[in-house]
């Protein structure tokens, strides 16, 4: 759920009725948007992993240019 807010989130145009049903459970989704979604979560899911891989990166930098003075 949080990927699915995550790229309706970054659209510039709100959700649609048919998106708030399908988030409510009051609908299911068609094959093909489903896969639409499954591509865009992926996206998603990639973009957060390499968010924290450079935090970590980061980190480890400072910690250890601090560690040696």
């Amino acid at each position: 759920m949080y990927r699915l807010h995550l790229i309706l989130k970054g659209r510039d145009e709100p959700p649609t009725q048919e998106e708030k049903d399908i988030a409510a459970g009051k609908k299911t989704i068609d094959p093909a948007r489903a896969a639409e979604y499954l591509v865009e979560l992926e996206k998603a899911s990639t973009s957060i992993v390499n968010l924290f891989n450079r935090q970590h990166q980061h980190a480890v930098v400072h910690f250890l240019h601090w560690s040696v003075l």
